[in-house]
């Protein structure tokens, strides 16, 4: 596991089926939960990090879907 105990993101490949689309998002919100926690943590602040998490991974999908990595339609 990398320094900081963070795993790499998962590569997103559009040809796979859904299931991968669903491990993928769980992934993500998994490291990223784990990054809030962190920063909670480093910088004693009071936000919950669980709801840190679900604010970073719904900016994630909008940058996302602003360079068009991923479709607008899709939800």
């Amino acid at each position: 596991m990398p320094r900081g105990g963070l795993e790499p993101p998962q590569a997103y490949c559009p040809h796979e089926p859904e299931e991968s689309e669903f491990e993928r998002r769980s992934n993500n919100l998994q490291s990223l939960s784990r990054l809030a926690e962190m920063l909670c943590n480093t910088l004693e602040l009071t936000k919950d990090p669980a709801d840190m998490a679900i604010d970073m991974e719904k900016a994630l999908e909008q940058s996302l879907k602003n360079h068009g990595i991923i479709n607008n339609d899709k939800e």
